[in-house]
């Protein structure tokens, strides 16, 4: 695997006092906060905050030399040049992808502990407020069975989807059995990992064509990108009709009026 130095090291920075007080979890009354890992410190098996256990150390690992060997290099199957994801490679080179454990198996529990996770990714944004696409939390699940975990991270997505777009962020699901295909290779399953994880990251316009499917999801898009997200739905529905859902063409031209 790469070796990742960065002369700019970034520590997660305490903004309980400007966020919400957290709700506990409804089954277990807890308060998850799952703590946050430099890629390098992930597979060190410590941090700042607390010791890893065995099962997380596996699991960082796996999912560092999945994001190193597979996810941020070129793959023949890809159907266009350049990396699987264009930004993860900065992204572990600046020490901005983040790792994080939630052992969990209640869908509450679940839910409280990635809606932490997003205020934790908003508390990594610039400053001056630009558009950095160089940041990622990447969430794993050491309790999840393997027989039932890939089901939990399709549930656990479509809920929590929405709450993420409504602040301008991507929520992936990636699982080992994942049969979504590239958007430009029908074979191609970029979204299959190793094992059940969840990937916080910004939005990006490229993302139009996973947020086609229902009018919220494009209203969180146009919201962000504004005349420039319209400029890729008109291209979209102009140039490339055959790659909006069925029976969507009529409410995307409608956003276009």
């Amino acid at each position: 695997m790469t070796s990742y130095k960065s002369a700019h090291h970034h520590r997660i920075v305490n903004v309980a006092s400007q966020r919400a007080p957290q709700r506990p979890c409804a089954c277990c009354q807890t308060r998850h906060q799952p703590k946050l890992y430099t890629a390098q410190e992930a597979l060190a098996g410590c941090g700042e905050h607390q010791p890893l256990t065995a099962a997380e150390i596996a699991l960082f690992g796996v999912t560092a030399r999945w994001l190193d060997e597979l996810i941020s290099r070129p793959n023949p199957a890809l159907g266009r040049a350049g990396d699987v994801c264009p930004w993860t490679r900065r992204t572990l080179q600046l020490g901005r992808l983040f790792l994080a454990s939630i052992p969990a198996r209640e869908e509450s529990c679940i839910d409280v502990s990635v809606l932490w996770l997003l205020e934790e990714f908003k508390a990594l944004a610039r400053a001056d407020g630009a558009l950095d696409p160089f940041r990622a939390i990447v969430a794993v699940f050491p309790l999840l069975p393997s027989e039932s975990a890939d089901a939990c991270i399709v549930s656990a997505h479509a809920r929590l989807k929405p709450s993420f777009l409504r602040h301008g962020l991507m929520l992936g699901e990636f699982y080992p059995s994942c049969e979504k295909p590239g958007l430009r290779a029908a074979d191609f399953r970029p979204l299959r990992a190793p094992h059940a994880l969840l990937v916080i990251r910004v939005m990006v316009e490229a993302d139009l064509l996973f947020l086609t499917d229902r009018d919220e999801f494009l209203d969180a898009y146009l919201a962000v990108f504004g005349a420039r997200g319209r400029s890729q739905l008109q291209q979209l529905v102009e140039q490339e009709p055959e790659r909006i859902p069925p029976g969507r063409e009529h409410a995307l031209r409608a956003r276009l009026v």
